[in-house]
């Protein structure tokens, strides 16, 4: 059986109220696809590969945007390793040499979302896996 990523991007939009707010910010192009090198780097998933993760799983992102809440609730029972990595992180994170194509393409998608005055900090990409 194989194992699928979720994944949304997401941009923190400041509210009129003084409070912060994630919004939807679309699909990676990884989104979908089976890259285990990839969701190794990520999360530590299927990592035959002995890749160092840029973090254990974290569970699921705090103040989540509502689309990206509901879609994981309908893989309630089904899905595993969520966590969320920020634009920061992601740039900071030196992976593997076979791996290193991917990443750049996800820090590309998650760099194409970030509006002039964001921070790479207010950029994420939130996710959980299913089998």
């Amino acid at each position: 059986m194989g194992c699928d990523i979720h994944a949304m991007m997401e941009r923190r939009v400041a509210r009129h109220d003084g409070w912060d707010e994630w919004v939807n910010a679309g699909a990676p192009r990884c989104n979908g696809h089976r890259n285990y090198l990839l969701f190794a780097c990520l999360a530590d998933v299927r990592n035959c590969y002995d890749a160092v993760p840029i973090h254990a799983p974290r569970g699921v992102a705090r103040g989540v945007n509502a689309a990206f809440s509901a879609w994981r609730k309908i893989w309630d029972g089904d899905a595993h390793h969520d966590s969320w990595v920020t634009l920061a992180e992601a740039r900071a994170y030196v992976p593997p040499s076979l791996g290193a194509d991917s990443w750049a393409e996800l820090v590309e998608d998650m760099d194409r979302v970030k509006r002039p005055g964001d921070t790479d900090d207010d950029v994420r990409i939130v996710f959980f896996f299913d089998n």
